[in-house]
């Protein structure tokens, strides 16, 4: 396999087993390319080469056992490479950038090692990188309950997993589901993203000793039952979330069918994941199209976007792709967790009033514990009444610590309930 390496002295490559890890690269970067082990940073993000960018931030690839494929590398990726000291390089070994090379016809004066560079071989990932994903109960039956019962599968819904990872085994637990605004058909799926009431999901969840862990979206009535589980621009979303969210992150997808008998519908709460390689793709602009009819998604090499066969797919040079090369279903099952999930969920199309605040300040118990609601305490950061840098943030540190809420904080909100 060969690793193209970008550094501050320009483009070299060095070769290494297929099967090699981190530690087997920076072995040969040393030996064929002077740089000594414990002097290299090295990453798939350009900014490391970034002036100013601190390289202990970098961490992709500082696990010396990782083994290169799983870090996304393949062959001709370009890995960023850092160092401090000074370097004699000999400049025929060297490829500085050339602003000329992109428009040189496909294989002129390019040797086999070129050409190969240019390609990407697809490969299925042997398993998903989260072994495994439970919903807190009563969230996963408020999203899948309103897309069947109120919206009927007519349209497309979606929302935002927020939950934990567990580090040792990868596994996800979903506690809360944030539905942002959205415009949704039968086949296409936008969500509002990079919004203030977003900033502040993330804030509470944050607060409450959550983070993002993936995406649920619903599938519409007539889609789900194609000969297609799920299409490439769903697909493609999904590895747009991996690349945002990291390799743990998992899709969750509610549908309707029925069986095969054709018995009345059904409804499914299944999870899945994206291959590392398909998420890298898309974060490196390689998806060029994907349909939302059909399950083959077109791969074009975005530095050679002429190459209409930039892949390999079972030994042969293609340029689209069934997503089922890049789809891994993930195991699901429900715990009940220990937020409340009572309060109106945000952004429907029917909304949270006082009375709905009422019915939660009115539950028994501590009065911390009747707040510890995520779609509430999002309802009170979006009011306005409460700032969230002091009076929201305290409020939050309560409910996370289970400890009394100030008094005053407590008659503010039971006025706001009418009580």
């Amino acid at each position: 396999m060969i690793v193209r390496l970008r550094s501050r002295d320009g483009l070299e490559r060095v070769e290494v087993p297929d099967d090699a890890n981190v530690r087997q690269l920076r072995e040969r970067v040393e030996a064929q390319l002077g740089v000594p082990y414990h002097e290299q940073t090295l990453s798939l993000s350009r900014e490391l080469l970034r002036t100013g960018e601190s390289p202990a931030k970098f961490k992709d690839l500082s696990d010396a056992a990782l083994r290169l494929t799983e870090a996304g590398v393949s062959n001709g990726t370009v890995v960023y490479l850092r160092y401090d000291l000074e370097r004699q390089v000999d400049a025929s070994a060297v490829r500085k950038a050339n602003p000329l090379e992109a428009s040189k016809a496909f294989g002129q004066s390019m040797t086999v090692n070129d050409l190969v560079a240019r390609q990407v071989r697809v490969e299925r990932q042997e398993a998903p990188k989260c072994t495994g994903v439970s919903f807190d109960t009563q969230a996963a039956n408020a999203f899948q309950s309103y897309v069947s019962s109120y919206l009927g599968f007519s349209v497309k819904r979606g929302g935002v997993l927020y939950g934990t990872v567990d580090a040792e085994t990868g596994a996800v637990t979903v506690e809360a589901i944030y539905e942002p605004p959205q415009k949704g058909t039968k086949t296409t799926l936008e969500l509002e993203r990079g919004t203030p009431q977003e900033a502040a999901a993330d804030a509470i969840a944050a607060a409450l000793g959550l983070r993002r862990v993936g995406w649920v979206f619903s599938q519409a009535t007539g889609v789900a039952d194609k000969d297609h589980v799920l299409s490439a621009d769903e697909v493609a979303q999904m590895g747009a979330w991996q690349a945002e969210i990291g390799p743990e992150a998992v899709t969750a997808v509610v549908s309707s069918y029925s069986d095969e008998e054709g018995g009345a519908p059904e409804v499914h709460f299944e999870a899945f994941q994206a291959s590392e390689q398909l998420a890298k793709l898309v974060a490196d602009g390689w998806v060029t199209k994907a349909p939302d009819d059909s399950s083959l998604m077109e791969l074009r090499n975005p530095q050679h976007p002429d190459d209409a066969s930039p892949v390999i797919v079972g030994g042969k040079d293609v340029g689209e792709v069934d997503v089922e090369w890049f789809l891994m279903p993930v195991p699901i099952t429900n715990h009940s967790g220990a937020l409340h999930g009572s309060f109106p969920v945000e952004n429907r199309i029917t909304t949270a009033h006082e009375q709905d605040l009422r019915n939660a300040l009115e539950r028994k118990g501590p009065f911390q514990q009747r707040l510890k609601d995520f779609h509430l305490l999002l309802w009170l950061s979006d009011l306005g009444h409460l700032d969230k840098e002091t009076d929201l943030a305290l409020i939050l540190e309560a409910v996370r610590d289970d400890k009394p809420i100030m008094e005053g904080y407590q008659m503010m909100m039971m006025g706001m309930a009418g009580m």
